[in-house]
Protein backbone atom coordinates (compact mmCIF):
# COMPACT_ATOMS: atom_id res chain seq x y z
CA UNK A 1 0.00 0.00 0.00
CA UNK A 2 1.77 3.06 -1.00
CA UNK A 3 1.99 6.12 1.47
CA UNK A 4 -0.70 8.20 1.14
CA UNK A 5 -3.53 5.22 1.07
CA UNK A 6 -1.86 4.36 4.19
CA UNK A 7 -2.76 7.78 5.69
CA UNK A 8 -6.24 7.52 4.73
CA UNK A 9 -7.08 4.16 6.25
CA UNK A 10 -5.25 5.18 9.51
CA UNK A 11 -7.42 8.92 9.46
CA UNK A 12 -10.39 6.51 8.71
CA UNK A 13 -8.88 4.48 11.76
CA UNK A 14 -8.41 6.91 13.77
CA UNK A 15 -11.57 8.89 13.69
CA UNK A 16 -13.66 5.56 15.06
CA UNK A 17 -10.54 4.50 18.06
CA UNK A 18 -9.43 7.40 19.53
CA UNK A 19 -12.72 8.57 21.55
CA UNK A 20 -13.07 4.84 22.87
CA UNK A 21 -8.69 4.69 23.78
CA UNK A 22 -9.21 8.19 25.63
CA UNK A 23 -12.07 7.00 27.59
CA UNK A 24 -10.91 3.87 28.85
CA UNK A 25 -7.14 4.29 28.86
CA UNK A 26 -6.02 1.65 30.85
CA UNK A 27 -2.07 1.48 31.51
CA UNK A 28 -1.07 -0.73 28.95
CA UNK A 29 2.74 -0.38 30.62
CA UNK A 30 3.85 -0.95 33.85
CA UNK A 31 5.96 2.07 33.52
CA UNK A 32 3.30 3.78 31.93
CA UNK A 33 1.00 5.20 34.96
CA UNK A 34 -2.87 5.81 33.79
CA UNK A 35 -2.12 9.79 34.68
CA UNK A 36 1.26 10.46 32.84
CA UNK A 37 1.09 13.30 30.11
CA UNK A 38 1.68 10.79 27.23
CA UNK A 39 -0.37 7.56 28.54
CA UNK A 40 -3.25 7.98 26.42
CA UNK A 41 -1.37 8.57 23.41
CA UNK A 42 0.72 5.79 23.97
CA UNK A 43 -2.07 3.75 25.01
CA UNK A 44 -3.77 4.43 21.34
CA UNK A 45 -0.70 3.79 19.28
CA UNK A 46 0.05 0.23 21.34
CA UNK A 47 -3.87 -0.80 20.77
CA UNK A 48 -3.73 0.48 17.01
CA UNK A 49 -0.26 -2.09 16.94
CA UNK A 50 2.31 1.07 15.63
CA UNK A 51 3.91 1.20 19.25
CA UNK A 52 5.64 -1.76 21.06
CA UNK A 53 6.80 -1.80 24.81
CA UNK A 54 9.56 -4.32 25.63
CA UNK A 55 9.67 -7.98 27.04
CA UNK A 56 9.57 -7.13 30.79
CA UNK A 57 6.27 -4.88 30.29
CA UNK A 58 7.76 -1.77 30.23
CA UNK A 59 7.86 1.31 27.70
CA UNK A 60 10.72 3.88 28.88
CA UNK A 61 8.45 6.80 27.68
CA UNK A 62 12.00 8.64 28.70
CA UNK A 63 14.18 7.09 26.08
CA UNK A 64 15.18 8.69 23.06
CA UNK A 65 13.87 6.96 20.20
CA UNK A 66 16.55 5.57 17.25
CA UNK A 67 16.23 5.86 13.49
CA UNK A 68 15.53 2.55 13.44
CA UNK A 69 12.73 2.69 15.48
CA UNK A 70 11.13 4.82 14.27
CA UNK A 71 11.07 3.96 10.81
CA UNK A 72 9.38 0.85 11.94
CA UNK A 73 6.74 3.60 13.72
CA UNK A 74 6.46 5.37 10.68
CA UNK A 75 6.18 1.89 8.67
CA UNK A 76 3.18 0.33 11.00
CA UNK A 77 1.10 4.28 11.12
CA UNK A 78 1.17 4.18 7.39
CA UNK A 79 0.54 0.27 7.17
CA UNK A 80 3.38 0.64 4.35
CA UNK A 81 3.17 -2.66 2.63
CA UNK A 82 7.61 -4.18 3.30
CA UNK A 83 7.57 -7.06 1.07
CA UNK A 84 9.21 -6.38 -2.94
CA UNK A 85 10.72 -3.34 -1.77
CA UNK A 86 14.62 -2.45 -2.97
CA UNK A 87 17.44 -2.49 -0.85
CA UNK A 88 18.02 0.88 0.16
CA UNK A 89 21.10 1.26 -0.53
CA UNK A 90 22.45 2.68 2.45
CA UNK A 91 26.13 1.84 3.66
CA UNK A 92 25.23 0.84 7.22
CA UNK A 93 22.04 -0.95 6.58
CA UNK A 94 21.62 -4.82 5.57
CA UNK A 95 19.07 -7.52 6.05
CA UNK A 96 20.79 -7.78 9.58
CA UNK A 97 20.01 -4.12 10.75
CA UNK A 98 16.94 -3.79 13.23
CA UNK A 99 13.79 -2.92 11.10
CA UNK A 100 15.52 -3.58 7.72
CA UNK A 101 11.78 -3.66 5.70
CA UNK A 102 10.68 -0.87 7.33
CA UNK A 103 13.80 1.09 6.59
CA UNK A 104 13.54 0.45 3.23
CA UNK A 105 10.17 0.99 2.78
CA UNK A 106 10.00 4.11 4.45
CA UNK A 107 13.54 5.38 2.01
CA UNK A 108 11.60 4.11 -1.35
CA UNK A 109 8.65 5.94 0.19
CA UNK A 110 11.00 9.38 0.54
CA UNK A 111 9.69 9.32 4.13
CA UNK A 112 13.68 8.70 5.17
CA UNK A 113 16.67 10.07 3.67
CA UNK A 114 20.33 9.24 4.86
CA UNK A 115 23.40 11.39 4.59
CA UNK A 116 26.53 10.42 2.51
CA UNK A 117 25.06 6.95 2.12
CA UNK A 118 24.33 6.37 5.25
CA UNK A 119 21.37 6.09 7.46
CA UNK A 120 22.96 5.49 10.91
CA UNK A 121 20.11 3.41 11.95
CA UNK A 122 21.09 3.02 15.90
CA UNK A 123 21.55 7.14 16.47
CA UNK A 124 19.23 8.65 18.13
CA UNK A 125 16.20 10.75 15.92
CA UNK A 126 16.90 14.55 16.86
CA UNK A 127 13.78 16.63 17.17
CA UNK A 128 14.20 18.60 13.77
CA UNK A 129 14.51 15.20 12.08
CA UNK A 130 11.28 14.40 13.68
CA UNK A 131 9.70 17.09 12.32
CA UNK A 132 11.20 16.20 8.86
CA UNK A 133 9.79 13.23 8.64
CA UNK A 134 6.22 14.01 10.29
CA UNK A 135 6.11 17.23 7.61
CA UNK A 136 6.61 14.73 4.44
CA UNK A 137 4.67 12.18 5.72
CA UNK A 138 1.56 14.34 6.66
CA UNK A 139 2.11 17.86 4.31
CA UNK A 140 0.27 21.18 5.62
CA UNK A 141 -0.77 23.77 3.23
CA UNK A 142 -0.19 27.40 3.33
CA UNK A 143 2.40 27.20 6.31
CA UNK A 144 3.14 30.04 8.65
CA UNK A 145 6.93 30.36 9.11
CA UNK A 146 7.60 29.89 12.72
CA UNK A 147 10.54 31.23 14.71
CA UNK A 148 12.26 29.54 17.81
CA UNK A 149 14.88 31.58 19.48
CA UNK A 150 17.20 28.27 18.49
CA UNK A 151 16.11 27.67 14.64
CA UNK A 152 17.20 30.11 12.57
CA UNK A 153 15.53 30.75 8.96
CA UNK A 154 18.74 28.92 7.31
CA UNK A 155 18.68 26.05 9.40
CA UNK A 156 17.82 22.54 7.10
CA UNK A 157 14.86 21.86 9.18
CA UNK A 158 13.23 25.43 9.36
CA UNK A 159 10.41 24.80 7.01
CA UNK A 160 9.47 21.48 8.61
CA UNK A 161 9.80 22.77 12.09
CA UNK A 162 7.42 25.77 10.81
CA UNK A 163 5.21 23.05 8.87
CA UNK A 164 4.39 20.43 12.32
CA UNK A 165 4.24 23.92 14.65
CA UNK A 166 1.64 25.73 12.59
CA UNK A 167 -0.12 22.33 12.17
CA UNK A 168 -0.58 21.86 15.96
CA UNK A 169 1.49 18.42 16.20
CA UNK A 170 4.20 19.87 17.91
CA UNK A 171 5.70 22.93 20.13
CA UNK A 172 8.28 24.52 21.50
CA UNK A 173 10.10 23.76 25.02
CA UNK A 174 11.17 26.26 27.46
CA UNK A 175 7.88 28.14 27.09
CA UNK A 176 7.69 27.63 23.75
CA UNK A 177 10.57 30.22 22.79
CA UNK A 178 13.24 27.48 21.83
CA UNK A 179 12.31 23.75 20.04
CA UNK A 180 15.35 22.06 20.96
CA UNK A 181 16.32 20.83 17.26
CA UNK A 182 19.31 18.90 18.09
CA UNK A 183 17.72 17.07 20.91
CA UNK A 184 16.65 13.50 21.08
CA UNK A 185 13.16 12.88 20.89
CA UNK A 186 11.97 11.05 23.35
CA UNK A 187 9.62 7.74 22.71
CA UNK A 188 6.99 9.54 24.65
CA UNK A 189 7.53 12.32 22.36
CA UNK A 190 7.20 10.50 19.47
CA UNK A 191 4.32 9.03 20.49
CA UNK A 192 2.36 11.96 20.90
CA UNK A 193 4.04 13.95 17.78
CA UNK A 194 2.74 10.59 15.90
CA UNK A 195 -1.13 10.93 17.31
CA UNK A 196 -1.45 13.82 16.48
CA UNK A 197 -0.41 13.80 13.60
CA UNK A 198 -2.64 11.06 12.37
CA UNK A 199 -5.98 12.23 14.78
CA UNK A 200 -6.30 15.67 13.82
CA UNK A 201 -8.41 16.37 16.46
CA UNK A 202 -5.97 16.13 18.80
CA UNK A 203 -3.72 18.71 17.64
CA UNK A 204 -2.68 21.54 19.27
CA UNK A 205 -3.68 25.77 18.77
CA UNK A 206 -0.35 26.68 17.67
CA UNK A 207 -0.59 29.85 18.63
Amino acid sequence: MGKISGVIVVLMIAVVSWSAVAAEAEAAFVDVAEDYWAAEEIEYLSGQGIINGYPDGTFAPNQDVTRHQAASMIAEALDLELDGRPDPGFIDVDENTPHFREIAATAEEGVFQGSQDAFRPGETMSRAQMAAVLARVFPQEDVKRVFYSDVSSTHWAFEYISEITDAGIAKGKDGGSSFAPAQGVTRAELSVFLTRAIVPDERIDPS
